[in-house]
């Protein structure tokens, strides 16, 4: 009996020293799963932060996007106005130039020659003082012979009669030149009827002989 209940109590604490073994075994487990799973919690809060600075920076992103769009779209827009603005710009300088141009046309002879001298003239005091200055790089202010709008009226005017006298000129020498071609006819008709008469006159005399 002693042998036996010896070997009962071994055997009971042998299958509690494998219980224990088993609880610490268990114990540690758990432990590493706390420990994994806290470690797990802590990634995906780190994920989590993460991805949330990263929607801020796609929002900030989106939003330097929009910005920059808007300001490309007002620089194409202000472009366009310049280009416009150049073009228009372009459009009053060739006006000015046929102007200019046909001011000159009208402007006397011996104005533009003064205004010609009075240019070689102050070019040379420039030189003189500037020598590296090229001549043809110095801007002259020109005397303007036409300082009035009356004075282009006058002109008008009076290109106006010279033409209505040139018509009436015209005109009449037109009425002369008819009246002489009438006058060439009746004539060239005359001298036909009497070479007519004359041939026929001649025919008869013929005929006598």
């Amino acid at each position: 009996k002693n042998m036996k209940l010896k070997a009962k109590q071994a055997e009971m604490k042998l299958i509690e020293e494998r219980v224990r073994l088993k609880e610490e075994a268990l114990q540690k487990s758990q432990a590493q799963l706390e420990e994994d799973g806290m470690r797990f919690d802590a990634f995906l809060q780190e994920i989590d932060a993460k991805v949330q600075t990263l929607d801020k920076e796609l929002e900030e992103e989106e939003r330097l996007i929009a910005e920059r769009e808007v300001t490309i779209k007002c620089l194409q827009e202000q472009i366009r106005e310049e280009k416009q603005k150049c073009k228009d710009l372009r459009r009053q300088v060739q006006i000015g130039r046929k102007y200019k141009n046909f001011l000159g046309e009208l402007t006397p002879p011996e104005h533009a020659e003064a205004n010609s001298k009075k240019r070689e003239a102050e070019v040379k005091a420039i030189i003189q003082v500037e020598p590296c200055l090229n001549p043809d790089d110095i801007e002259i202010e020109e005397i303007m012979y036409f300082t009035r709008p009356e004075q282009l009226r006058e002109i008008f005017n009076k290109e106006e009669e010279s033409n209505l006298f040139s018509m009436q000129n015209l005109q009449e020498n037109e009425d002369r030149l008819e009246h002489v071609r009438r006058i060439f006819e009746k004539s060239k008709t005359a001298l036909e009827s009497k070479v007519n008469h004359v041939g026929k006159t001649v025919g008869e005399l013929r005929k006598k002989l």
